[in-house]
């Protein structure tokens, strides 16, 4: 696990590493990228374009 200390900055891309193994199909791969904060408020003027509480 990756984590930032409050005000830090967390850059990635998530394509770059993978562990899964060659396509069997010619066809483009599906990712699913998720990202997890604990409030749908952020600070200094930016917002989330979509929040789903999980609770």
């Amino acid at each position: 696990m990756l984590t930032c200390a409050a005000g830090r900055v967390l850059l990635m891309r998530p394509l770059l590493m993978h562990a899964s193994g060659h396509a069997t199909e010619p066809a483009h791969r599906r990712i699913v990228h998720l990202e997890c904060a604990a409030d749908a408020e952020l600070p200094d003027g930016f917002a989330w374009r979509w929040f789903a509480p999980l609770s």
